[in-house]
């Protein structure tokens, strides 16, 4: 039983990482197309000390007010207006866009390679932002993290070089945890280097989960 309702939290989760991936999409092209971001420092706390580019705040807010007010207008069932008005507001408050590892511009090289060199910089500020790390905060939410039992742990490795960790476990604060969900390195047990799985599908599918 405990192990089913955690594959239905774990359901719920995966559906809010996409919904929110999705809403990216629009959200932040115009955010990147007029490089609306600055240089803060990070706002978690295993990055204290280090500055990162983030979305302004100002500009994240009236993009966001403009989906709420496109939202209400277009969107024909009431249920689905006050669902989309409510994430779309808690995504620009909770600062689920952001990334406080690595900012949302890219570095000029990632895992030693060059990353789009030959791209302006708004559309790898997007692609990184909005594709590569969708919705990167969220992993900073509470009831993100899991604390996890390296006896019920099972790692699938999935193409393009990623792993994919199956287990049961519970929330927690700890960093040194893999997340439900989410696609990790191998050295991931010391760091955060992972990002939601609605951000990267490439060659994973139900198939690949174990429970």
């Amino acid at each position: 039983m405990r192990t089913t309702l955690w594959w239905i939290y774990w359901g719920l989760w995966q559906l809010l990482s996409a919904t929110y991936s999705f809403l990216g999409l629009f959200l932040l092209l115009p955010l990147a197309a007029t490089h609306a971001w600055h240089e803060r420092d990070s706002e978690a706390w295993m990055f204290k000390g280090c500055r990162v580019l983030a979305w302004n705040a100002a500009e994240l807010g009236a993009v966001s007010v403009a989906a709420i007010v496109a939202t209400l207008v277009w969107v024909p069932w009431p249920w689905l207006k006050i669902a989309l008005g409510l994430l779309l507001a808690a995504g620009a408050l909770l600062g689920v866009y952001d990334n406080e590892e690595d900012g949302v511009v890219p570095p000029v090289e990632v895992n030693g390679a060059p990353y789009h060199p030959t791209w302006p910089a708004w559309l790898r500020a997007y692609a990184w932002s909005a594709v590569r790390n969708a919705a990167n905060g969220m992993r900073w939410l509470p009831g993100a993290a899991f604390l996890i039992n390296s006896s019920d742990l099972t790692i699938r490795r999935v193409q393009g070089g990623g792993y994919y960790a199956v287990a049961s476990g519970r929330p927690c604060k700890c960093w040194k945890s893999f997340r439900i969900g989410w696609l990790i390195n191998l050295d991931a047990a010391t760091g955060w280097r992972s990002w939601p799985i609605a951000g990267n599908t490439k060659g994973v599918s139900t198939g690949a989960l174990t429970p």
